[in-house]
């Protein structure tokens, strides 16, 4: 068990470790100058229930909705021959500095590795009980993470194609009279089906990175359900020029379609190109299905799409 909090303001990081793992992973020696006492909060997260009233007996459920999570760390700082115990305290209050903004905690067990955005509630506290003062030291401190999920720390890619490849070993060229051709490497589908899967507690948003090779008109991503039915999609009323790159996000609290422009070197805001009756589309817990297409030359559209897991605890 290990957590890391980076400080973005300050460029910094703080890296806690597990002593008894610590002590076995190192013969005795344990490296480091912060181990843990107790870590609380990887799952304990309270949930708001939403009813309403029913013609008979209790209520019907509509909906629930997750609290703030409260993170609660105590750990052990030891100095040694490299730094003080002073020194040490000061990067601690330095990186848990309640003005600093929002801070990244990583937590990794058994090669796992999660994120979570927080804050610090409050100054951390610093104890002498049962730790002689210069050379062991107990910190406590309150983390609180608006938005209540953990995160995979690395985003999950893919690529929505309508080309198969053609290519595949063995190889021989065969040569049949000077009029042949050449090898066909891609074969162009028209309705190819990307799977995306979800394999986080709660349905979650992507970023969608549109980059056209030649000109393509009103270019159109399709969510294809289970049963084969087309019910959501977002189309842009719009083409797209060689070299245009356009962002989309559907991401609950950042939505966005934008543009790079090259000359003032930013995404600029094309909200508006979007049709009316799209749906910011959201990929469920389990199996999900995209496909996209265009008016003309949908093969010179590519498509990079991330999203990032969820999870409710760890």
């Amino acid at each position: 068990m290990e957590c890391e909090i980076f400080n973005k303001v300050a460029n910094k990081k703080l890296t806690i470790k597990d002593y008894v793992e610590e002590t076995y992973q190192t013969d005795g020696h344990p490296t480091g100058n912060y181990f843990f006492i107790k870590l609380d909060g990887l799952g304990e997260v309270q949930a708001d229930r939403k009813t309403m009233d029913a013609n008979g007996d209790g209520t019907l459920y509509m909906a629930s909705t997750l609290a703030e999570r409260e993170i609660q760390i105590e750990f052990i700082i030891q100095a040694d021959e490299t730094k003080s115990m002073e020194e040490l305290r000061r990067e601690v209050s330095h990186i848990f500095n309640p003005k600093a903004g929002l801070l990244e905690l990583r937590y990794t067990e058994e090669q796992k590795s999660y994120r979570i955005q927080v804050a610090s509630d409050h100054v951390p506290s610093f104890t002498t009980d049962g730790y002689l003062s210069k050379k062991g030291q107990r910190v406590s401190i309150t983390l609180v993470a608006s938005d209540p999920f953990w995160y995979a720390t690395t985003a999950e890619t893919h690529y929505l194609s309508n080309w198969l490849p053609n290519f595949e070993w063995d190889l021989t060229f065969p040569v049949i009279n000077e009029l042949e051709e050449g090898i066909e490497l891609e074969v162009l589908q028209e309705n190819g089906l990307v799977q995306l899967t979800n394999d986080g507690d709660e349905k979650t948003g992507m970023t969608m990175l549109l980059t056209a090779t030649g000109d393509v008109e009103t270019p159109k991503i399709i969510r294809v359900m289970p049963d084969g039915t087309e019910t959501q999609f977002m189309q842009l009323n719009r083409g797209m020029k060689s070299g245009d790159i356009v962002r989309i996000r559907t991401i609950s609290g950042n939505k966005r379609i934008e543009q790079w422009d090259d000359q003032s070197k930013k995404w600029l805001n094309i909200f508006n190109v979007l049709s009316l009756d799209s749906t910011f589309i959201q990929l469920d817990v389990g199996e999900n299905f995209l496909r996209y297409e265009a008016l003309k030359h949908p093969e010179q559209l590519e498509i990079n799409v991330q999203y990032d897991l969820r999870y409710v605890g760890v």
